[in-house]
C-alpha cells in the first residue's frame, strides 16, 4: 500500500480516539454546526448543492471553483468536511485530499471528513479515491445518501462501527468457506476444526470478517502447493471477554509471493532476525495489527518447516453456548475419506461421539452398506465429494449429506429425496443441529444460541448496481418476489461507496455504466477484500452482452456468476442459490 493509503487508516484511527474521548466531538454533538468546504469547477452545481446544504443542515458552506482557491481554503479556515470534485483545473480533488492527510499525519492532527465527487470516468483514480476519502459519489450527487452521511458526522457517529450480535465460529467458517474455491483452484487443500463453545458476539462483524479473509488470502500467496490448515478456539472466558484465536498452519512449497511482501501487505513490522536457540536459520517473524479488527496478527516461517499466521483478538461475550450433545456412538460414513479435509472433518465429528468409518470411492462405499448388519449400518453418509446422485439414497438407506464447495453448480438447485446441501467446510452450529437428530441425549433448542437456528433460513441482502432506474426497479421487483431484501446504487462508484459503509452479502452488478464500469467496481472491491478493508460477498454479473468474451471478463476479474439481461426469475433463483454461503436443506 502507498504512503497517501497508510496515513489515511492511521487517520481514521485517530480520528475514532478523538470520537470516543470524553468531550471530543461526539460529546457536543447535538450542538455542532459543520463547516463544509464545497470546490467544483462546475459553478452552477457547486453553487445549487450549497445552498441545499446550507438548508438542509443549518452548516456554514464556503465554495471554491478551482483546485488552488480549494487548498488555500482548506488550509486556513480547517473545515470539518471537504467535498472536492476530482478533476478540476490545476488541481484535482485526489491531490488536494494526499496533500491534506500527509499534512494532517506530519502534524498529528485529525484529518477533516473527505468526500469525493466526479462525473467522469474513475476507473484510473479509483484506487486512490478508496485510499483518500470517506466517501465517495457520483454526479448527479445523491443528495439523502449525502445529507446521511454528514448528519453521521456532525453527531460524532460517522467512524462508529455497526454493531450486530453473531455467532464466531459460524463466522470463521463462512470466511473459510468463502477462501475454498481460490485455494482447490491452485489444487491446494484447506482444512477447518474448530474446538471449544460457541462464542455469541455482539461487535463489529463485518470488521472481523474481512480481518478472517484478509489472512486467508495472505496465506493463498504464500504457499505454492501443499495443505493449510485453520483451527478456531478460544481462551477461558475472563472478566466477560475472552481471546478468540484463528490461526492457519501451512506446509508445502513456497508461493509466488515472497514472505516479505506478504508481511508489508499485513502492516507487520519485522523483527530482528537474531539468533534465536528455539528457531532455526533463515527463520522470519513479523507482527502487527489488523486495520480492520484491531486483532493482534503474527506470521512466523522457518525453512523446510512451515508457514503459520494467527490471528488473536479479545471479545466482548453476548452469551457463551456449551452444546450439550453426544451422538453416543451412531455412526456417520464419509465419502471421500483420503482427503486432508475428510480427515479433520473425522476428528469434528468424533468430537460429537460419532463413529466414523471413511471409504476413497462410492463403490467400496456402497457394497459395505450392502454387507452391513442393521446395528453397524450409518445414520449419516458425508459426501465430500459434492455428488448428489448416489445410490445409498433410496429412501430405506441412512441419511445423506451433500457437502459441496461455495459456488458449486450442486446448489443452483432444490432436489427432493433425503439429501441435504451443506457448504464446507460446515460449521460446528450446522454439524451441532445434525447431531441432535440422532443423538443419545442432548440439550433442550433453546439452548442454543438466539439466531442461530434461524440464520441459515435468512435470505441476503442484494445490492442492486444498474445506472438505468428502469433496471434497478425491474431486478428489485424480481429478487422482491424471491424475498431477497434490496438495496440499490446508481454506478459503480457509489457501489463501492455503500459496500464500504454496509457491506451487502450479495451484489448484483451493471457491467456497462458510467464513471465505473461493473468489470473495474468487480476488480477494485476484490483488492479492497483481498487487503482486508472490505469483508468478502458475492458478485453476479447481470449484462446485455450476453457474449462468451464479457462472461470471460467477468469471471477473470472475479465475479461469481454471469446473468444475462433481461433478467428472468428462474435463472436469478439459480444464481443466487449457487452463491449463497449458508446451508442448505434440498
Amino acid at each position: 500500500m502507498n504512503a497517501p493509503s497508510q496515513r489515511c487508516g492511521e487517520a481514521d484511527e485517530a480520528s475514532r480516539a478523538a470520537l470516543a474521548a470524553p468531550g471530543g466531538p461526539a460529546a457536543s454533538a447535538e450542538q455542532r454546526v459543520l463547516r463544509i468546504l464545497l470546490a467544483d469547477d462546475e459553478a452552477d452545481i457547486v453553487t445549487g448543492l450549497a445552498e441545499l446544504l446550507r438548508l438542509e443542515l443549518a452548516c456554514e458552506v464556503e465554495i471554491a471553483c478551482d483546485g488552488a482557491t480549494a487548498w488555500r481554503l482548506a488550509t486556513e479556515t480547517q473545515p470539518d468536511v471537504l467535498i472536492l470534485d476530482v478533476r478540476m483545473p490545476g488541481m484535482g480533488g485526489l491531490e488536494i485530499a494526499r496533500r491534506l492527510l500527509n499534512r494532517c499525519a506530519a502534524s498529528a492532527s485529525v484529518p477533516p471528513l473527505l468526500i469525493a465527487i466526479t462525473g467522469r470516468d474513475a476507473s484510473d483514480v479509483v484506487d486512490g479515491l478508496t485510499d483518500c476519502f470517506r466517501h465517495t459519489f457520483s454526479k448527479p450527487v445523491n443528495l439523502p445518501d449525502l445529507l446521511q452521511v454528514l448528519r453521521l458526522h456532525a453527531r460524532g457517529a460517522a467512524a462508529r462501527p455497526v454493531l450486530a450480535r453473531f455467532e464466531l465460529a459460524s463466522l470463521a467458517s463462512r470466511a473459510v468457506s468463502e477462501a475454498t474455491p481460490m485455494f482447490h483452484a491452485r489444487g491446494l487443500a484447506l482444512c477447518f476444526d474448530h474446538e471449544g463453545p460457541l462464542l455469541v458476539l455482539e461487535d463489529d462483524e463485518a470488521a472481523l470478517h474481512a480481518g478472517l479473509y484478509r489472512l486467508l488470502c495472505a496465506m493463498h500467496d504464500l504457499i505454492g502447493s501443499g495443505a493449510v490448515f485453520c483451527h478456531a478456539g478460544i481462551g477461558p472466558p475472563r472478566d466477560g471477554a475472552c481471546r478468540f484465536r484463528f490461526e492457519l498452519a501451512a506446509s508445502g512449497t513456497p508461493g509466488a509471493v515472497s514472505l516479505e511482501e506478504v508481511a508489508a501487505r499485513l502492516q507487520l513490522v519485522m523483527e530482528p532476525p537474531w539468533p534465536r536457540a528455539d528457531l532455526p536459520g533463515g527463520s522470519l517473524q513479523a507482527s502487527g495489527l489488523c486495520p480492520a479488527s484491531g486483532a493482534r496478527v503474527r506470521l512466523q516461517s522457518a525453512p523446510a518447516e512451515g508457514i503459520v499466521l494467527r490471528f488473536e483478538r479479545d471479545c466482548r461475550v453476548n452469551r457463551i453456548v456449551y452444546p450439550a450433545v453426544h451422538a453416543g456412538g451412531r455412526h456417520a460414513w464419509l465419502l471421500q475419506g483420503a482427503l486432508p479435509e475428510a480427515q479433520v472433518f473425522t476428528r469434528r465429528l468424533q468430537r460429537l461421539g460419532w463413529q466414523v468409518r471413511a471409504f476413497e470411492s462410492e463403490s467400496e462405499l456402497l457394497q459395505a452398506l450392502a454387507a452391513a448388519v442393521p446395528l453397524s449400518r450409518p445414520d449419516l453418509v458425508f459426501r465430500l465429494d459434492g455428488v448428489a446422485a448416489t445410490g445409498s439414497t433410496r429412501p430405506e438407506g441412512p441419511a445423506v449429506v451433500v457437502v459441496v464447495t461455495a459456488g458449486a453448480d450442486a446448489l443452483r438447485r432444490s432436489r427432493g429425496g433425503s439429501q441435504e446441501l451443506l457448504v464446507y467446510p460446515v460449521s460446528t452450529a450446522e454439524l451441532v443441529a445434525l447431531t441432535r437428530r440422532f443423538a443419545a441425549f442432548g440439550s433442550p433448542l433453546d439452548d442454543e444460541p438466539a439466531g442461530l437456528a434461524a440464520a441459515p433460513h435468512e435470505l441476503p441482502r442484494v445490492l442492486v448496481v444498474d445506472d438505468l432506474e428502469l433496471n434497478r426497479i425491474a431486478a428489485a421487483a424480481l429478487l422482491g418476489a424471491l424475498g431477497y431484501p434490496v438495496d440499490e446504487a446508481a454506478d459503480g462508484l457509489d457501489a463501492v461507496d455503500r459496500c464500504r459503509r454496509s457491506p451487502p452479502d450479495i451484489v448484483l452488478m451493471d457491467v456497462n455504466m458510467p464513471v465505473l464500469g461493473g468489470i473495474e467496481t468487480t476488480r477494485h472491491i476484490r483488492e479492497l477484500q483481498r487487503l482486508g478493508r472490505l469483508a468478502p460477498f458475492a458478485i453476479v454479473a447481470a449484462t446485455a452482452d450476453a457474449d462468451a468474451q464479457t462472461a470471460r471478463r467477468c469471471l477473470e476479474v472475479g465475479m461469481d456468476a454471469v446473468l444475462s439481461k433481461p433478467l428472468m426469475l428462474e435463472a436469478l433463483q439459480e444464481a443466487l442459490n449457487r452463491v449463497t454461503i449458508r446451508a442448505r436443506s434440498s
